[in-house]
């Protein structure tokens, strides 16, 4: 009793004194700012990475300010059906190009995730889930956005 006490006080004194905070905190300072210029293509998945960009921390003091074209498709493909024909489960894939622009200079970089959905019995469960799967993916889309462009230099 007595040495899991000990052990557990020692894990959490270690872990608070060793400087670790999360990136993507609101104490994440960014030395750089996104303008979003454009969007195209899937227009929910097309929102919700708006939003997330919007929605991150600004510095006024950025010595860099990237230009952003959003580029994104979805695609709900039949993957298998039953012997009667009927479909039993979908194919979900998303994919976002990110045209990217800093001084007179551009390049693209893309994402592109992928899941399996069941088919539900309610087509109103069915296109929420759809609606979940979107903006869950977008917020990876982000958060890989935002990594990338803090390493770049």
């Amino acid at each position: 009793m007595f040495k899991n006490i000990f052990l557990w006080i020692l894990i959490i004194f270690t872990i608070s004194g060793c400087g670790y905070t999360p990136m993507y905190s609101s104490n994440f300072k960014s030395d750089f700012n996104i303008e979003i210029i454009d969007s195209k293509g899937d227009y929910d998945l097309s929102n919700f990475i708006k939003q997330m960009i919007i929605e991150t921390p600004k510095n006024n003091n950025a010595y860099k300010n990237f230009q952003i074209l959003i580029s994104s498709a979805y695609i709900k493909q039949i993957q298998t059906k039953d012997k009667s024909g009927k479909v039993t489960q979908y194919s979900l894939n998303a994919e976002v190009d990110f045209t990217i622009k800093l001084n007179d200079k551009s390049e693209t970089i893309s994402f592109n995730e992928k899941s399996a959905m069941n088919k539900f019995n309610d087509d109103f469960e069915e296109s929420s889930y759809e609606r979940s799967f979107k903006e869950n993916i977008s917020q990876i889309f982000t958060n890989k956005l935002i990594l990338y462009l803090s390493r770049k230099k």
